[in-house]
């Protein structure tokens, strides 16, 4: 019985580090097929290239939006997991210089106004939520910087050791299936 707990204990922890791992890699994966599409697009716009412009191209602003909502939910889970396990201090509006800050700023203001006019028809209240979504972006954008540029791998690479040094026989791995069957 022990065996198989700490079996299941050893399963859960891999696929809780996929998780996190997949937190990072598919909004990174996300933006850079994003911006590379946009960017060929514009740099050779008489070049054809047919994915893109069914995918990508051809998405309204809802549902990039969407898209982009989904993306910047999964890096808020990642940091929250990164925090918890205390890899990641959070400090919002954490910026180094005067510049640093209004480059963070006109980068909020310009996503919020994408984000507003993407989802919302109400012309009479729409500044009020472009500053409260700029005030919100801005606080999370260092964090978004920070959870980006540090990839923990060292689960896997602890994982990868350990399976090169031990190589299990087939009497164990026989033992190890049969509480499952």
């Amino acid at each position: 019985m022990n065996l198989s707990l700490g079996f299941t204990k050893q399963v859960g922890i891999f696929f809780y580090e996929i998780a996190k791992f997949l937190c990072w890699l598919l909004p990174l994966l996300f933006f850079s097929y994003l911006g590379l599409n946009f960017f060929l697009y514009y740099l050779f716009p008489d070049f054809p290239i047919e994915f893109s412009e069914k995918t990508i191209l051809s998405l309204t602003s809802e549902d990039l939006g969407i898209l982009l909502i989904i993306v910047f939910f999964l890096t808020i889970v990642g940091i929250y997991i990164r925090h918890r396990e205390k890899k990641i201090v959070i400090k919002f509006l954490r910026f180094k210089s005067r510049d640093e800050w209004l480059v963070a700023l006109i980068t909020s203001f310009f996503f919020s106004i994408f984000f507003i006019k993407s989802f919302f028809e109400l012309k009479k209240f729409e500044p009020i939520y472009i500053l409260i979504s700029t005030i919100f972006i801005l606080a999370f954008l260092p964090q978004f910087v920070l959870f980006y540029s540090f990839v923990d791998l060292s689960y896997f690479k602890k994982l990868i050791a350990t399976s090169a040094e031990k190589k299990p026989s087939l009497s164990e791995i026989k033992r190890l299936f049969m509480p499952i069957m």
